[in-house]
């Protein structure tokens, strides 16, 4: 005695309109397989192209000099955003003539958006649990899908040095404003203590003049330098002023060495390079689907056709029933 009478009996019908229909079935399973390798030539081949790169874990050739390691998981997330940012996108589309190779038309409403959804779809960025970036294009071309990911991972080292250089322009203009500003300030100072104590001869008085105040045992010409209360208080701004110019100074210079001082490039692991086996189509899933499917819809119209056939059955025998009453 089985545990499921009904879903065995459900199962050998099953099977029995399979073999009965056995020769439909193998005819089905065959033209579908042909058919489907037929269609399969004719689509247009695509081929894959891949490279790898590796964030910098800084971008000052100091620290990576001192610690020369690959980026970590936020460098990385960063690269990402580089490399799907409009202006590597835009580049990549006017270089490789991407519109015309789409045939997208222009003049229709929604070009950019079929545009860009075949950019992403055909382009791709991968992180890797290693941290890495793999960027792959899959092309009509082997050739140009190459050049797509080369051209990718030229192009971010260029953004992502225009994006640093932007801000650290803007921050050595900010310097330099504050150091020219700071230095008009104490020439118009010194300016004003040479006006009440005019010098003498060739050399700075009131350099001398800080020289020997800050030693032991001055003599008295030093301070009889400054005679006036006027004259203490502008060089006691003076002094100030200086320092805070001197400052100014030392962080407009090391405003202007990073700005001139190259940015680090990413890690290059692999360029690509054509391959020239196809990625797409894949005749074994073109031929497996097709001649599945297939067979699937010819044995959901038998099934439908047998139930059909039960219902009208079931129909005629209850009628004939009611005759007879």
């Amino acid at each position: 005695m089985t545990l499921f009478p009904q879903e065995s009996r459900d199962a050998l019908s099953m099977l029995a309109l399979l073999f009965r229909h056995r020769k439909l079935l193998t005819i089905v399973g065959l033209v579908s397989l042909v058919a489907s390798f037929c269609v399969t030539m004719m689509i247009q081949p695509k081929y894959l192209a891949f490279g790898i790169i590796f964030p910098t874990n800084s971008n000052t050739r100091n620290e990576l000099l001192s610690n020369p390691q690959f980026g970590y998981e936020i460098d990385a997330d960063r690269m990402m955003q580089l490399l799907e940012s409009e202006y590597i996108r835009n580049t990549i589309i006017d270089k490789h003539q991407l519109i015309e190779y789409y045939d997208i038309d222009t003049l229709a409403l929604d070009w950019k958006l079929r545009l860009d959804k075949q950019f992403v779809k055909d382009i791709t960025f991968f992180r890797s649990k290693y941290m890495s970036i793999v960027i792959s294009a899959n092309m009509h071309s082997p050739q140009k899908a190459a050049a797509i990911v080369n051209d990718i991972i030229d192009l971010v080292d260029k953004f992502q040095e225009k994006v640093l250089r932007e801000n650290m322009t803007g921050e050595y203009e900010f310097q330099h404003t504050l150091y020219v500003q700071k230095k008009a300030t104490v020439d118009s100072l010194l300016e004003r203590i040479y006006a009440i104590k005019k010098p003498t001869g060739p050399e700075d008085l009131l350099s001398n003049y800080f020289i020997m105040a800050s030693q032991q045992n001055v003599p008295k010409e030093a301070y009889d330098y400054v005679n006036s209360t006027e004259l203490e208080n502008l060089i006691n701004t003076y002094r100030y002023q200086r320092a805070r110019l001197q400052a100014l100074t030392d962080a407009n210079e090391s405003a202007r060495i990073a700005l001139e001082r190259p940015i680090p490039k990413n890690y290059v692991i692999d360029r690509a390079k054509p391959y020239y086996k196809k990625s797409y189509p894949s005749y074994t899933l073109n031929c497996l689907i097709g001649t599945l499917g297939s067979l699937l819809l010819v044995i959901l119209v038998l099934l439908f056709r047998r139930k059909w056939q039960s219902l009208q059955t079931e129909v005629r025998e209850e009628a004939g029933a009611h005759r007879v009453a």
